[in-house]
């Protein structure tokens, strides 16, 4: 697997404008229709053309890229997590057996495991095809010669049949040295259900071995899963937890300083250590598998088929929406129409001086010119004016009236003077007077006191 900056052309701090314009021009250079035309071979074509694609798909993204950069050296290396290098001893030591482990190859080393299916070499096309065993002819001068003597066995074994036992493993190893067969790459939905059910199959053995619960990953489909099951898939997928213990990412060093500590408070603290690369470990596998579930869904035909179909229905529904308001406004229109002829009609039927002319002057009068301002309403008592009866009767029941009407009761009453021509008249009408009483009485009142 080649470098994708490589694929490209470009450096490791391209900008994305460098990237797009590679990506035009070898996409323009490698085209197979192109190719064909040059005259050069169209698989060949057609796989550089993908290698180029897919180069492209990763670094234009931007979290692709920064996940790819972070990881280059092993997603180039590609390296099966079973299979961990065996340095040979030191002279020194002489030790035997398996090497130490680097915390951070044993890493790489379980990253390494999903790897491979974060490329577009991994499968062929988008389809159900599974990878076959294909044979392929070369055209070197060890073919040739395996092919002659391939030709030459069978002849022999046709003229000499009692010696089969001979002729057998002979033709056998002249075929596989003619040929050699190579494994073509399955389509997108066979390698990536492979991929989830090895991580199925991992987290089943852990869980058997740790005795941890284990909720396996929805089975991943085909070309023809319904949706439901695609959407309850990739929703597992970005909420996976790992059961597995990660106990092959603790260092030799830790392990070894955990049996050499002499005390509690030591094997806590090299526990603590343990327990970090374990949950550190833990991440990086749990970061990955849901990395892998978010490539696998920007590419999944079914998830873009499910777009596209959410497009439609929400254009549907937009459409639908515009056409009901349309139809609305021309009822609206209609019945506007409708009403204004009606009025019209019923102008016209009005006699001439029912009729309202807006160019006529009409003159409005203001009530302000026929209100009649209201009388004051005073009290005597106190000598106020109010503005309504019911503020004076307010004011009667109040404190300084009362004690003006006391002390104007208290005081003492003149008598008026009495002319003497007045008097037999008054005399005479004091029997008619309604207060001819009470008058007498305030003269006599006044007589007593002088």
């Amino acid at each position: 697997m080649r470098c994708h900056y490589a694929v490209l052309g470009v450096a490791r701090g391209a900008t994305e404008d460098d990237i797009r314009k590679a990506y035009r021009k070898l996409v323009i250079a490698l085209h197979p229709d192109k190719a064909q035309q040059r005259g050069e071979d169209p698989q060949k074509a057609t796989e550089a053309f993908r290698e180029v694609q897919a180069a492209y798909e990763c670094l234009y993204d931007e979290q692709e890229r920064a996940y790819y950069d972070a990881h280059r050296d092993a997603i180039l290396r590609g390296e099966d997590p079973d299979e961990y290098v065996e340095e040979p001893p030191t002279p020194q030591k002489k030790r035997r057996g398996r090497a130490k482990r680097d915390p951070e190859d044993v890493w790489d080393a379980f990253e390494a495991e999903l790897w491979p299916f974060f490329s577009r070499e991994a499968f062929v096309d988008f389809d159900d095809r599974e990878s076959e065993q294909v044979l392929v002819t070369e055209d070197s001068l060890t073919k040739t010669i395996a092919r002659i003597l391939l030709v030459g066995v069978q002849a022999a074994q046709r003229l000499a049949p009692f010696l089969n036992f001979l002729w057998v493993p002979l033709e056998r190893f002249c075929v596989r040295a003619a040929t050699t067969t190579t494994t073509t790459p399955p389509g997108f939905f066979p390698c990536y259900r492979d991929a989830f059910e090895r991580v199925n199959a991992a987290e089943r053995l852990a869980s058997q071995a740790n005795g941890a619960a284990f909720e396996p990953l929805p089975a991943f489909g085909g070309s023809g899963t319904a949706w439901p099951q695609v959407h309850r898939f990739y929703a597992s997928a970005r909420s996976f937890r790992s059961c597995r213990g990660f106990r092959e990412a603790e260092p030799d060093s830790l392990r070894e300083a955990f049996d050499a500590a002499f005390d509690r408070q030591e094997r806590r603290r090299v526990e603590k250590q343990l327990a970090a690369c374990r949950t550190e470990a833990r991440r990086a596998y749990e970061s990955q598998v849901r990395k892998l579930a978010d490539f696998c869904r920007r590419r999944d035909p079914r998830v873009a088929l499910r777009r596209r179909q959410v497009a439609e229905a929400e254009a549907r529904e937009a459409e639908e929406a515009e056409r009901r308001a349309e139809e609305a406004r021309r009822l609206f229109q209609e019945k506007r129409a409708a009403w204004l002829r009606e009025r019209a009609a019923e102008v016209k039927d009005e006699p001439e001086g029912a009729r309202f002319d807006p160019d006529d002057e009409v003159v409005v009068e203001s009530e302000e010119e026929d209100a009649v301002e209201e009388e004051e309403v005073r009290c005597e008592v106190c000598d106020k004016a109010f503005g309504s009866a019911a503020a004076l009767a307010r004011h009667c029941q109040s404190k300084p009236h009362r004690a003006a009407l006391k002390k104007r009761r208290k005081a003492p009453v003149a008598a008026a003077p009495v002319a003497p021509d007045d008097a037999s008249s008054s005399s005479d009408s004091s029997d008619d007077s309604p207060g001819a009483g009470l008058a007498n009485r305030f003269a006599a009142m006044a007589t007593t006191e002088d």
